[in-house]
Parts: structure tokens; sequence; C-alpha cells
């Protein structure tokens, strides 16, 4: 398993691969990591920014004709046919890459004594996906309901409360029986659509989601069943109906 790089090892490697030090299966691997990895490419930048101030105050200096004669003396002879250009009179080539090479050289040692702190990454732009569009607002409008039983006693209270998308009931007198209350709404030529459960007794807070929500419409219709309190909300209602009610627009 290959150990994970350290912030400085990276940074080193960037600098390598800025001045064009590695070759081979080095090469390839940092280049890989540079299309792979915004992070790592954008460290590389950094030192190309950074070399190329260096570079500008670089000043060239030129070896002596003693340095060039003692170079030229270590190369074999040139071929008669060869045609490479010629080191007699011609040390102008030689000088200009040879310092080039120096000031790269330079540049790198002073890189590395000096150990500068990393340079923190240009931010990288992502595009941003658009956004969706907002559901639709609940109703602003106040909606009530009261559910009796089949002799005229209240069961329950509802009040939808508009902005916060929370339904509340209050439970006075559900009958007793296997099972917890469900509420349900049904609204004009539609199926039933579970609210979930609610207390026997005292207040319960529904809260709605959007497509719910909308369903509680001025004429739709209120229901209460007995469900089982697994599996809540249920998908149909399977308990017989213990009252039902018309939501009205106040």
């Amino acid at each position: 398993m290959v150990e994970p790089m350290t912030p400085e090892e990276r940074a080193l490697l960037a600098g390598e691969l800025s001045l064009g030090l590695l070759s081979g299966a080095e090469r390839l691997a940092a280049e890989q990591l540079r299309a792979e990895d915004p992070v790592f490419a954008a460290e590389v930048d950094a030192w190309d920014q950074r070399f190329a101030g260096l570079y500008a105050e670089i000043t060239p200096i030129a070896p002596t004709q003693r340095v060039w004669s003692a170079v030229e003396q270590r190369l074999p002879p040139i071929a008669a046919n060869d045609p490479g250009p010629a080191l007699t009179g011609g040390a102008g080539g030689w000088k200009w890459a040879t310092a080039g090479f120096a000031a790269i050289a330079a540049t790198l040692a002073l890189m590395l004594v000096t150990q500068p702190d990393p340079v923190a990454p240009p931010p990288v732009v992502v595009a941003e996906a658009p956004e969706p569009l907002p559901p639709e607002p609940l109703p602003t409008e106040t909606l009530v309901a009261q559910l009796n039983d089949g002799e005229g006693a209240s069961m329950l209270a509802m009040r939808l409360d508009p902005q916060g998308g929370v339904l509340r009931v209050r439970a006075t007198a559900i009958p007793a029986g296997a099972g917890e209350p469900e509420l349900w709404v049904i609204p004009e030529g539609g199926a039933p659509t579970s609210l979930g459960l609610i207390a026997r007794d005292g207040e319960s807070e529904v809260r709605l989601a959007a497509d719910t929500g909308r369903l509680l419409a001025d004429g739709a219709t209120l229901a209460l069943t007995l469900e089982p309190a697994d599996g809540a909300p249920h998908a149909a209602p399977t308990g017989d109906i213990l009252g039902t009610a018309r939501i009205t627009l106040l």
C-alpha cells in the first residue's frame, strides 16, 4: 500500500514537476496526479508563478573561455558528416544552454534551502448546479375542521398553520378501540392520504410535507380511523371510519 505524501513532499513534487526535473514513470505519475487532483494542480501552478518571478531576477553569468576550452577537450571528437553544431567558434549555443541549466539548478536549490511555506492554492471554481425551483407555498388562509361522532359530540378539532405547515389537532373524545388514531385528508374526487398518527387525548402537532399540505383545501374531507401503530403513515385506511368533517376556509 502506497503511503500518502506529506504536505512537504507534495510541495516538493509540485516544484520538481514545474521545473521539468522529473522523467519516465515519475513524470507520468506526477502528470496524472496533476490531472486528477485540483489541489495538486494548483500547487504546480503556484510553483510556475513563483519560478517565473525568480527567472526574471536571475542574471546570466557567461563562463570564461578557459572553462569552454576545458569542456571541449573532454568531449569526443565530432565526425565530419555530423550535422550537429560544431563547438569550434560556436560556444555561444553551449553557453546559453549551460546558463539556462545553471539558472534552473540555482533556483531549485534556493527553493529547497529556504523551504518556503506552501502557498495556498487558488480557489477552485466549481460550476454550481442551478438551484431547484422553490416548492409552491402552502395556502396562506386558515383552514379548520371539527370532527364529531355519530351522536354529534366533538371528537377533535383541527387547525392548519399555513406559515409553518403545521397541523394542530386537539382530541377531546376519540372512542376507545384497537389501534391508534390516524388522520386522513380526502380531496374532492381523490383518494385518502394519511396525515399521520395523533394522540388519543390532548393536543398533537403534525408537520406536513408541501405536497400533502396542498391537499388540505376548502371543501376537502377530514377523516379519522384507528390503525396499527406499525407502518404509519399508512398508504390507505384499513379500520372503520370513526367520523368525517368538511374542511372550511376562514
